[in-house]
């Protein structure tokens, strides 16, 4: 039966060739369904063909691949396994595994229709390029995950260990991207446009070039530093200790940060769309903001505030607050004023 409906391909001299890294293919297995065999053998009716090809295989078509190799061929250094699977332009569904120190990589440039992802790795890497579907899941144990061009979809990326979670490229959409790290790092390169975004870390830091979802969430369980820029939205940030730099140009909702131990860091426009309101045991606000609101010292606490929040227009609060560390908000300097702050601080 096997025989009957398939077509195989087994090892051929004609199939070996060299790769960029030395290695060289030793074998090449092509597997596929063809057309009905009484249209090969000469029926010129096209309708036999259609109507033969349903009745074999129905409107869908399921195939899977495994590859099985002793271990000390896939962990010798000399030695090497590589899969290329070439799958039609219209998938359904692609779940990859790979055990030991194997790496996955899934261009889906080309592939349409797909409705799930699932690709896990134990130490090795996961790399995904221009992806669309509704679900996309990653895992790997101790690899990295890395994302590149657009990838469209319900995104959710775990690492353990100190693997790193990168994304450069065309960028990140969908309904939700959600990362977690143990020690490694979270670098959002490119912009994200998910609906809502949830970075966190046990002990990693967190970089994101541009974040511009309705929501974004980033917590840092024991410790790292963040780093964001943030244009739109909501902006929640929680670190029990690190140091947090944020660029926000515009807020939509109320937002937070909150560092128990670390230093606070925030760089917003002179004439910004949100309120303000710090504390901490150090206060640092840039002469240009210190008249849109009042500095006072709290009685209760100890603590320096500063707030404007008494503003009668309706606008979303940033409430910014430091247990042990200093709160720093800056104003956000085009490059022709930088020029003239450098002129007039030569003496420095």
């Amino acid at each position: 039966m096997f025989d009957q409906q398939y077509h195989f391909t087994a090892v051929d001299d004609e199939a070996i060739v060299s790769s960029p890294n030395g290695l060289s293919s030793t074998a090449h297995i092509s597997l596929w369904q063809p057309k009905s065999t009484s249209y090969i053998g000469g029926d010129d009716d096209p309708a036999t063909e259609t109507s033969s090809t349903n009745a074999t295989t129905g409107d869908l078509f399921a195939s899977a691949v495994k590859i099985f190799s002793p271990r000390h061929v896939i962990e010798a250094q000399d030695n090497g396994l590589k899969a290329v699977c070439l799958v039609p332009v219209c998938m359904n569904k692609i779940f990859l595994q790979a055990d030991y120190s194997a790496n996955i990589d899934l261009d889906g440039t080309l592939i349409d229709d797909l409705t799930q992802v699932g690709l896990t790795s134990e130490v090795g890497n996961i790399r995904v390029r221009d992806v669309t579907a509704e679900d996309i899941t990653l895992a790997s144990r101790l690899g990295d995950i890395a994302c590149d061009g657009i990838v469209d979809g319900k995104i959710s990326a775990e690492t353990f260990g100190d693997g790193d979670f990168q994304a450069k490229g065309g960028g990140l959409y969908g309904n939700s991207l959600v990362v977690t790290t143990d020690e490694g790092d979270i670098n959002l390169w490119a912009a994200c446009h998910s609906n809502e975004t949830y970075l966190a870390t046990k002990r990693g830091n967190v970089h994101a070039r541009d974040l511009r979802s309705a929501s974004n969430q980033i917590v840092v369980q024991d410790a790292g530093n963040v780093n964001v820029n943030v244009a739109g939205g909501a902006l929640n940030i929680v670190a029990n200790s690190g140091s947090v730099f944020a660029t926000v140009s515009s807020l939509n909702e109320d937002s937070a940060v909150h560092v128990g131990k670390g230093d606070v860091c925030i760089s917003v426009p002179q004439k910004y769309n949100f309120r303000l309101c710090v504390s901490a045991p150090t206060i640092s606000i840039a002469p240009r903001l210190l008249n849109t609101g009042e500095l006072t010292l709290s009685k209760a606490t100890g603590f320096e505030e500063f707030s404007n929040v008494d503003i009668q227009e309706a606008l979303p609060t940033l409430n910014l607050s430091a247990l042990q560390g200093s709160v720093t908000v800056q104003v956000i300097q085009t490059k022709e004023e930088q020029e003239i702050a450098f002129g007039y601080d030569s003496a420095n």
